[in-house]
């Protein structure tokens, strides 16, 4: 009897390696494509056409006229003198801020995004407002921060944009992406 037991072991052995082997392969390439969704979801988490560069002007131009917009002036960080604007642009279902950089050659920044409304703006990858919280993480993931709210960023870039995801009983409520620039 211990010889069929064995030699069952010895042709089942190089079989159940290659299984082990199989899943890990296919685990270290499931976890690299959601590292890339999670990297390119964190650059712009919004599939439409917006462009860090935009200007407030640009943007009311390509969306139309806001609901709202307010300006603030605030202090820039390297230079106390220099005075810098955020434009905040308000649409149904959209929230752009805009950060204009005062220098001789005043260039703009789009420094966050909040959606609330995914039909007329929509995310990426398919993720929508009111998508499950676990399908949120089977996609991208296990996030970077959270409970509450779910939180990706990417610490590879040099800039380091933030993408927070508020649900309401599960479901996605809010998305905001948020970078600041230095």
């Amino acid at each position: 009897m211990k010889k069929p037991v064995f030699i069952l072991t010895f042709i089942l052995m190089p079989l159940i390696s290659s299984c082990v082997h199989k899943n890990y392969v296919e685990r270290e390439t499931i976890d690299k494509y959601r590292a890339f969704l999670v990297s390119e979801f964190v650059k712009t988490c919004w599939d439409f056409d917006l462009l860090n560069g935009d200007s407030a002007e640009f943007i009311k131009k390509k969306f139309g006229g806001p609901i709202s917009e307010k300006i603030e002036n605030v202090t820039n960080i390297h230079d106390n003198e220099q005075i810098d604007q955020i434009h905040i642009l308000k649409y149904q279902g959209l929230e752009v801020q805009v950060l204009r950089v005062n220098m001789i050659e005043p260039y703009d920044l789009l420094i966050g995004v909040k959606i609330t409304n995914s039909d007329n703006f929509p995310i990426k990858f398919g993720i929508k407002i009111g998508s499950e919280r676990s399908y949120v993480v089977d996609l991208l993931g296990k996030p970077s921060d959270g409970d509450g709210i779910i939180k990706y960023y990417n610490e590879a870039e040099d800039t380091y944009p933030t993408v927070y995801m508020f649900f309401e009983k599960d479901k996605l409520k809010e998305i905001q992406w948020v970078w600041l620039p230095d």
